[in-house]
């Protein structure tokens, strides 16, 4: 069974959001977050023999609870490196340009 939704919550949370509300969550803190998706990519490094080396991408989707602005966070390599924050839109032209400049086989 569902744990009530806190008192400042007044809005559901949207199906993609897997975090557990308190209701003594910090006003910081109240963020509605997906599950994170990791992927792992090729990148170029010189020092390793093949010439590429693996690294990992994680990204997730995050809105502040009460806001009605979607965001989607990308990270390289889990805090190595500051991720980057992005809208919705802009993450869907990022995935057709990406298309776009790989082309096809």
């Amino acid at each position: 069974m569902n744990a009530p939704r806190p008192s400042w919550q007044h809005e559901p949370c949207p199906p993609w959001c897997v975090t557990e509300h308190h209701e003594d969550d910090l006003l910081g803190d109240r963020f509605h977050d997906s599950a994170g998706t990791y992927l792992t990519v090729s990148v170029p490094d010189e020092d390793a023999p093949a010439g590429t080396s693996a690294a990992e991408l994680f990204l997730s989707r995050f809105r502040r609870v009460g806001e009605p602005e979607e965001w989607i966070h990308l990270e390289v390599d889990a805090h190595v490196q500051p991720g980057l924050t992005i809208s919705p839109e802009s993450a869907r032209a990022l995935a057709r340009t990406l298309l776009a400049v790989a082309g096809t086989d």
